[in-house]
């Protein structure tokens, strides 16, 4: 079977044929042009060649598919002006007002009656919405859900913690938070931010009014210049108070050696210290509480201060070394009881920061530190009860 041209090679052919077979070369010679075509492009029938070779290629128009369009530029400009002006608003507000824009756009810049612009009154909805969907992403990037698909791609490019590597230096934080709302997240109320170190056990807890920008990178801030040791990596769950961007760019700008990990979605386990420190620290004091007065930010964070020496230098934890199944129960290994204080001097190398520590540990009074405590958990209470007595 023949193989014959195909493609941009036959084009080529032909043309190469057409110009020679327009030079009138005799009878005889366009005979032998004719055979060429039907040798090697393949063509059945003579007449077919000879209408081919008299062809003369014409560029083809090719018309625009569909309807025409309603909006010409000057109309979709002035459009986007007014909408731009309005607010973004949808279509169908945008529709509505429109007549009274347009008005006043007329008579402050000297409009003909008889400016195309001025049609735009009469376009409906649908339309105004489909010419301005390709602007709308543009002109309006805080909508819902562009901020959705942006901190979807910003979770995805978080990776998840891999909780078989058990860390060997002090460093490895897990982060969480505690909302005093009283079961109820509308308005204004403190939240509390736990940190938690993997391997000692090491605890800090702030308070925070809201969880804005500012609030939580401040807190977060003050929360890493209490620690005695570096910052390595810190492992945070998928809530939105820390997968945003302003927090992944602070700590990329201030701490670009810090790793940041994510827990699995409805894995409590993977920030299981934290989730234990919340329940021992906070939600065991002030678990059931609603604080939606920003006084109490300062009188909780008085708290947590005496709260957190009694928890890293008094206070011992165990940590669980293995587990394994027996018949129908389980049985944990636990190693020995000692307080983080006590860890994280194990881990330390000899230097001036472990000599500060230990005098720091020496000038401490566990008894007075608790009735401090005791004092202060008082002190909230009490403006608790008189915040509900004003309202």
């Amino acid at each position: 079977m023949p193989l014959f041209m195909r493609g941009e090679e036959k084009k080529h052919f032909v043309a190469a044929c057409r110009m020679r077979y327009g030079e009138k070369p005799g009878r005889k010679a366009k005979s032998d042009i004719i055979d060429d075509l039907m040798q090697y492009v393949g063509y059945k029938s003579r007449k077919h060649a000879i209408r081919v070779l008299n062809r003369t290629p014409a560029k083809r128009k090719h018309k625009p598919r569909g309807r025409r369009k309603i909006l010409t530029p000057p109309m979709l400009g002035l459009l986007r002006k007014i909408w731009a002006m309005q607010g973004y608003p949808c279509s169908e507000l945008l529709k509505a007002s429109l007549p009274d824009w347009i008005e006043a756009w007329k008579n402050r810049n000297n409009i003909s009656p008889e400016d195309e612009r001025l049609k735009l009154i009469g376009v409906s909805a649908s339309t105004l919405e489909r010419a301005l969907a390709p602007y709308r992403v543009l002109d309006e990037s805080s909508t819902k859900e562009s901020r959705e698909q942006s901190l979807t791609q910003l979770k995805q490019s978080i990776p998840y913690v891999d909780r078989r590597c058990r860390p060997e230096k002090p460093g490895s934080l897990s982060i969480d938070t505690v909302a005093h709302c009283q079961g109820d997240l509308s308005g204004n109320f403190v939240w509390t931010l736990t940190l938690t170190d993997e391997l000692t056990h090491w605890t800090q807890n702030r308070a925070i009014w809201n969880k804005g920008r500012y609030v939580t990178c401040n807190a977060l801030k003050h929360l890493f210049r209490e620690l005695p040791f570096r910052v390595r990596s810190l492992n945070t769950d998928n809530g939105s108070e820390f997968i945003n961007h302003h927090m992944q760019h602070f700590l990329s700008e201030c701490y670009r050696t810090c790793e940041v990990t994510r827990s699995r979605p409805y894995k409590k386990n993977d920030n299981a210290r934290v989730e234990e420190r919340n329940r021992r620290v906070v939600r065991e004091h002030f678990g059931d509480v609603r604080f939606d007065d920003e006084g109490f930010v300062r009188l909780l964070n008085r708290f947590y201060h005496y709260s957190n020496l009694i928890l890293n230098h008094f206070s011992p934890c165990v940590h669980l070394v293995s587990k394994k199944r027996q018949g129908t129960g389980i049985v944990k290994l636990y190693d020995e009881a000692r307080t983080p204080y006590q860890r994280l001097m194990e881990h330390l190398p000899e230097g001036r920061r472990k000599e500060r520590l230990k005098a720091f540990h020496e000038s401490l009074d566990p008894i007075d530190l608790t009735l401090k405590v005791q004092q202060c958990r008082a002190d909230i209470l009490h403006l608790l009860q008189r915040h509900k007595i004003d309202q």
